[in-house]
């Protein structure tokens, strides 16, 4: 991932109060979707997420919730998820009809909460800053 690409994602979080995103991390390069661009089918989004699990592979997937946003950093929790189960669920549930995707879409959060470890959007947002241009 490129610097350049970090500080477009962080401008991004910075304008989205209240907005729950997917950060996925592919040997090519990091993705920053919302909750909502994953669970629509045919979405750039959509395909993304589902091609590793589709390849048999496992990767590292965040979800994080803008919660405030100071001029310096989006502030809100930051949880690693597991991805072959959330891959399986977007693949179920994708097709949904809208009203009741979005609840799922809530509950999803929920559950998330309860098995993932917190971390912080400020401490994602430093080590992007400082290794994203780095390949690391």
């Amino acid at each position: 991932m490129s610097a350049q690409n970090a500080e477009r994602d962080m401008e991004q979080l910075k304008k989205a109060v209240g907005t729950d995103y997917f950060y996925l991390v592919l040997e090519d390069g990091a993705y920053l979707f919302t909750a909502q661009e994953v669970y629509t089918v045919g979405s750039f989004a959509f395909q993304l997420w589902l091609r590793p699990f589709r390849q048999g592979h496992d990767v590292a997937a965040l979800w994080l919730r803008v919660e405030r946003a100071p001029k310096t950093h989006p502030a809100g929790p930051v949880l690693t998820v597991d991805y072959t189960t959330l891959a399986r669920d977007v693949e179920l549930f994708a097709a949904v009809d809208p009203k009741n995707k979005q609840k799922h879409i809530r509950r999803i959060f929920r559950v998330l909460a309860e098995d993932a470890r917190a971390g912080s959007i400020e401490g994602l947002s430093d080590y992007l800053m400082e290794h994203g241009g780095q390949g690391e």
